[in-house]
């Protein structure tokens, strides 16, 4: 029998015991184990103090050989102190603050490194995590890093929370009714991070810790050695912060240096003397101050306070503490000082001050005892200092006593800075969004009965106050608009800030004028000097002597008065340099509108004589006066107060302005297609475009912000902002009239090998002429091959197709892609150019389909409403908000869509009227939108696309757009509840079917393959019109579906689908069902042979729908495909006609028949799992070759089908039918069309 022999052995590592043991049998281990561990974590407080209900050391831990190590914890944090006093028999404890724990010994046996990491639920150290990650250390980097701890006999909470709510509690720390704002979330208190935090969160914390008031501190406050970031925000009127809106951000390692750190002050206001709390007994009841290291007047202020003087440390001492100082001191004013004063007194003694000026002593203020302080005032730059005055600065009276605030005007007597009281001081306003609003409240409460703001430099002050004022303008004074004070400021940022007012009266009506006063100014004389006889520098006499006229403000204005009055007919303001004449100078400010026939009847303030001289001359008056008047032309409207011309050419050209005196170029910055509209409008033609071609030069230029919103009828109409004539040169407003019945110049290919590439030629006042290819791209190819009756094309330059003769028409053509005529695209203007004919621009143009004779190209396009531009669909909104609420127009659109509401049991939903009935309801009311706005033309609705119903921005059903759902009313949008209504007083309801499946591209496609024309109207009318309808659902399911604004947006969808199956079949463009000759129901007369071809409606309207750029390669591939291909191609399933769809346009047992044929041999080849989700476009552009990166096919032929056109090829993913041959495609040539 073999013996088994058991060995245990114990092994020792610093706080660690572990016990191993192993079992032999014949000098062979066969087993080794570990049987137990015993950690030794025995703690105790060295250097322990007791004071109160503290008890504060530093932590000490036993080791394995009864030796005692202090800690060294780098991330030693509250949670882990808390567990070290618990085990100590404490009931609670935090990490001792660094400021304390630098007097404690850090004398020890030994060091023990420890990164512990403690949840604050352990009831001892050795199960926090890391606790058995130790090792023996040397030091703890000078005591830095030694684990100190304060325990309590009680919980550390000392202060009650607020609440006891979830999921957070607040408190205040550092102070007793100021300090630092703390959170409570469950385990820790931590110093509440706020970037945003406002004065009304600190109000709403205030309410709640029982004050009445309170606001946002900046005062720096020690402490706090865990933070959590949480955006609050409060709107004033909570009773707790818990009400407020709270987004928790989560832990962080500090507040951004204190400057996110949420402080507050919390005090009581109180406005009835019957309220005021009784008195106490004050503990700084015994102050006394004195100032020290300066003079009588001035110096460091020093207090006493506990048997002791010490220099007073306040890190937030300001002006109004300064001012209680010194009148407790004796005098009558004060400020704060940062001048240098000799040492007085060793000893230093942080005292927070908060005074507001009111007080009449010290004592009076909110005062917050820091101790004693060994160490100096932070290098003397938190020292308190001040300056006495024997006298109060405040010399003026106000303009009213009401509190809080008074107002008066410095500086001048009707022009000057804004000056504030706020109970103790007169200091200069600083607002930096002061505006000419406040500025006339301001002068009407001066007796002005108008006023402005004004850049003008007036003397300086030495108190700023920022306050933040937002005057409507038709308030009575400053106090009745919003105020909002933000404090004392140093500046008004270098004077930018500054609020300056210039007030006068205006008086419209003859009988109102003041009586005549004498004027100070009757007797000025005027002459020129250091120039010629019609230029100079302008001189005054005045008071007995000639001097230079220097006007900081001086202006074109002021130069055409004053030359006025020596006896020329106009003149300018002028920059250049004179020879010095006299030595004299006096400042005088001119303000003169131009229309004055003297500068005595301008407004004029004198700011007396000046040794030196006009700013280095910048400020000097000079003027260049003239014997006639630049203006030579009539106007265009003789209504004041401007009148607009134009010039430099008959229909083109740039616009002039007349503002009473004189004729001058607008500049314009934001100039754009609106403004010029409005402006062609108002000379006679229908529309207009911006131009940047070169014209005649101007001398004189007015600087005015122009806003049309395209609709008005003249530019008086418009929002206008004039900024003053000016000398230098800027951006000219400059148009290009045009009526839309004009023809566009004509366009052709030359030099080419064939009829649809060659050079880019085009005729201008009957001459043939070519275009530069600067900036030619292919936009400008696109618009010439549109325009040619070609899908596309592509750029050649360089004169590719050689060297053309006769005029370069056409320079720098930029086209954005979707203009129907070249001369419709941004370019330098007729003949201007920089160009050779070795530069001329050329076009190969591509037809891929056979397609039908074009219409002009000067139709209308209608596109898809997505595929717009934002400045379009806004054009197209607000001109249907206007027909439908404007008095000029809402007649005539009520009387409109009451058509369609009134006959809607009619022929107008059956066979025989439905599609040109509706073609003819859709002109019309495109004719009326035209009528506000000429440049509109009507959108479609494309549902075929993945969730059509869906409110993402990029759908029509976003609020920037049509809005979204909504029953009993629609809640967003331009259209909602709220601001829109039909004409019954209803409102636009929505109701969509999300569940509904729209027919797909595919679906579309194997309609127009249909040949039957009465299978295809009944599929149309019923399968795609009726159930969009009720899919949508709301009003557009019911009998005043026209009046719903997507009512004409789907419908001219409907006229799309029957035009492009028109376009498959040149023959169906002359037939149709019943009597075409006959007047359909109630359209005036229109017979629907009359609407049979959109190219030549009635009226000599053409119109064409624009096939969207993103879905234009599917729509091409899919209309060379048979039937029997679309079944084999991935696709919806189509919904079951809608019963209520059926019951509202009573379709015929005939139609229902013929729809569900359609909807079941859809179904037989549909994929349910594109039915509510999944890219079907992104796989069907796959499956017909639109993607890059095509994979080669493979040898298995295509089964033999009777195609016309060859199939695509097949991609790897997923296979649904077999692969194909590849094929080439060749262009083919265009085809002659009879255009009969």
């Amino acid at each position: 029998m073999t013996r088994l022999r058991l060995f245990c052995y114990k092994s020792k590592r610093l706080l660690v015991e572990r016990f191993y043991c192993s079992a032999s049998a014949g000098g062979v281990t066969l087993i080794l184990l570990h049987v137990f561990q015993q950690s030794s974590a025995t703690v105790r407080l060295a250097n322990r103090t007791v004071e109160g209900g503290e008890t504060q050391g530093r932590v000490e831990v036993q080791n394995v050989w009864r030796q005692w190590n202090s800690i060294c914890d780098r991330s030693w944090e509250d949670e882990d102190a808390d567990v070290i006093c618990r085990q100590l028999g404490y009931a609670s404890g935090r990490k001792m603050d660094e400021y304390r724990a630098r007097g404690y010994s850090s004398y020890s046996q030994g060091f023990l490194r420890m990164n512990v990491e403690c949840a604050g639920s352990e009831s001892r150290i050795q199960y926090c995590q890391g606790f058995e990650s130790i090792f023996s250390y040397s030091s703890c980097g000078y005591g830095r890093e030694e684990a100190k701890v304060v325990c309590y006999d009680e919980p550390t909470t000392t202060t009650p929370p607020l609440t006891t709510d979830p999921p957070y509690r607040f408190r205040l720390a550092g102070g007793s009714s100021s300090g630092r704002v703390e959170v409570y979330n469950g385990y820790r208190w931590a110093v509440l991070c706020d970037s945003y935090w406002s004065s009304r969160d600190a109000t709403v914390f205030c309410r709640q810790l029982g004050y009445n008031s309170g606001h946002k501190s900046n005062r720096y406050i020690s402490g706090g050695y865990c933070f959590r970031r949480i955006d609050v925000v409060c709107r004033g009127t909570e009773s707790r912060v818990q009400d407020c809106q709270l987004e928790d951000g989560g832990q962080s390692y500090s507040c951004g240096y204190n400057r996110e750190q949420a402080k507050v002050s919390c005090y009581d206001v109180y406005t009835d003397p019957t309220t005021l709390p009784p008195p106490t007994e004050s503990p700084f009841r015994f102050l006394r101050f004195r100032l020290a290291g300066g003079s009588s007047r001035s110096g460091r202020v020093e207090v006493y306070y506990k048997y002791r003087w010490a220099v007073l440390c306040d890190s937030s001492w300001s002006s109004q503490d300064a001012i209680v100082t010194c009148r407790q001191l004796g005098y009558d004013d004060g400020r704060r000082s940062s001048e240098y004063f000799s040492r007085g007194s060793r000893s230093f003694r942080r005292l927070n001050v908060q005074c507001r000026g009111r007080e009449s002593r010290v004592q009076d203020c909110r005062l917050e005892d820091g101790g004693l302080s060994n160490s100096s005032c932070g290098y003397s730059r938190e020292e308190a200092k001040v300056v006495c005055y024997d006298e109060p600065t405040t010399t003026t009276p106000p303009l009213t006593t009401d509190p809080p605030y008074r107002f008066r005007l410095a500086g001048g007597s009707s022009s000057g800075r804004v000056e504030v009281y706020s109970g103790y001081r007169w200091a200069v306003l600083c607002d930096s969004y002061w505006s000419s609003s406040d500025a006339t409240v301001i002068c009407r409460q001066l007796g002005y009965n108008s006023g402005q703001s004004s850049d003008r430099d007036f003397s300086r002050s030495y108190y700023f106050r920022r306050m933040d004022v937002v005057c409507r303008g038709t308030e009575s004074r400053v106090q009745d608009c919003q105020l909002e004070d933000r404090g004392q400021s140093y500046s008004c940022g270098y004077n930018r800030e500054q609020a300056n007012v210039s007030c006068y009266d205006v008086y419209t009506d003859p009988t109102t004028l003041p009586p005549p006063t004498e004027s100070p100014f009757r007797f000025l004389r005027f002459r020129l000097a250091g120039g010629s006889s019609r230029s100079g520098r302008v001189e005054v006499y005045y008071k007995y002597r000639w001097a230079v006229l220097c006007d900081s403000s001086w202006s074109s204005q002021d130069a055409i008065v004053t030359c006025r009055q020596l006896g020329y007919d106009d003149g300018r303001r002028s920059s250049e340099y004179f020879s010095r004449g006299s030595r004299s100078f006096r400042r005088l400010n001119v303000q003169c509108r131009g229309r004055e026939s003297r500068v005595q009847d301008c407004r004029l303030e004198d700011g007396g004589l000046s040794n030196s001289s006009c700013g280095y001359s910048r400020e000097e008056a000079k003027v260049v006066c003239y014997d006639e008047p630049t203006t030579t032309t009539p106007p265009l409207t003789t209504d004041p107060p401007y009148r607009f011309r134009l010039a430099g050419g008959s229909s083109s050209g740039r616009v002039e302005v007349y503002s009473g005196y004189r004729w001058a170029a607008l500049c314009d910055r934001s100039w754009n297609s609106r403004d010029a509209t409005v402006f062609c409008r108002q000379l006679g033609y229908e529309s207009g475009q911006t131009s940047n071609s070169s014209f005649s030069r101007s001398r004189i230029f007015r600087r005015m912000d122009v806003v049309c919103r395209g609709t008005e009828s003249k530019m008086e109409d418009c929002q206008l902002e004039d900024r003053g004539l000016s000398v230098s040169r800027c951006r000219e407003a400059q148009v290009a009239c045009h009526d839309s019945t004009t023809e566009p110049p004509r366009v052709r290919l030359a030099g080419g090998s064939s009829r649809y590439e060659g050079r880019v030629e085009i005729n201008y006042e009957n001459q043939w002429g070519t275009v530069c290819d600067d900036s030619w791209d292919s936009n400008d190819t696109a618009v010439v091959c549109r325009q040619l009756g070609y899908s596309s094309g592509e750029s050649r330059s360089r004169a590719y197709f050689g060297r053309g003769s006769g005029p370069i028409w056409m320079d720098n053509v930029e086209c954005g892609g979707s203009e129907s005529s070249l001369d419709q695209c941004r370019f330098n203007g007729w003949g201007n150019h920089n160009c050779h004919h070795s530069e001329d621009a050329g076009v190969v143009c591509q037809l891929l389909t056979p397609t039908p004779p074009p219409c002009s190209s000067w139709s209308r396009v209608r596109k898809d409403f997505m595929s717009m531009s934002s400045v379009e669909k806004r054009r197209y909104i607000n001109a249907v908000v206007l027909a439908s609420t404007n008095s000029r127009y809402k007649r005539e659109y009520d009387n409109l869509l009451g058509i369609h509401h009134d006959n809607f049991d009619t022929m107008i939903h059956r066979r025989d009227e439905f599609l040109p009935w509706h073609r003819w309801f859709l002109l019309q009311y495109e004719n009326l939108l035209r009528r506000i706005d000429s440049r509109i033309t009507l959108p479609f609705w494309d549902w075929r696309g993945d969730r059509p119903l869906s409110t993402s921005s990029s759908s029509m059903w976003h609020h920037n757009y049509f809005g979204g759902n909504g029953q009993p009313c629609v809640t967003n949008g331009p259209f909602q509840g709220s601001q829109w209504s039909l004409p019954d007083r209803s409102y636009l309801e929505r109701n969509f079917d999300h569940e509904a499946i729209f027919p797909d591209y595919v679906a579309v496609a194997r309609l127009l393959n249909e040949n039957n024309l009465t299978e295809f109207e009944s599929i149309l009318r019923v399968q795609m019109h009726n159930n969009v309808h009720c899919h949508v659902g709301g009003t557009m399911c019911s009998l005043s579906a026209a009046y719903a604004p997507e009512f004409f947006l789907h419908h001219a969808f409907i006229d799309k689908l029957w035009e492009d199956w028109q376009n498959k079949r040149g023959s169906c463009r002359t037939t149709y069902f019943g009597n075409i000759d006959s007047a359909m129901t109630a359209a005036s007369g229109a017979t629907p042979r009359q609407f049979l071809d959109n190219c030549r409606l009635p009226g000599g309207v053409s119109v064409k729908y624009a096939v969207t750029p993103s879905v234009s390669d599917i729509e091409r591939t899919l209309s060379r495909q048979s039937t029997s291909m679309l079944s084999r191609l991935p696709q919806r399933r189509v919904s079951d006609l809608n019963q209520t769809a059926i019951r509202l346009f009573g379709a015929s047992e005939t139609d229902r028949s013929a729809s569900r044929r359609f909807v079941n041999t859809i179904r037989q080849h549909a994929d349910a799992r594109f039915d509510y989700g999944g890219n079907l476009r992104t796989l069907l552009m796959s499956r017909l070759g639109l993607l890059p990166g095509r994979p080669e096919p493979t040898e298995f032929p295509w089964p033999s089908e009777p195609t016309e056109f060859p199939w695509p090829p097949e991609p790897t993913w997923p296979r649904l039918r077999p692969p194909y041959v590849p094929w080439q495609l060749q262009p083919p040539e265009p085809p002659s069309w009879p255009f009969d």
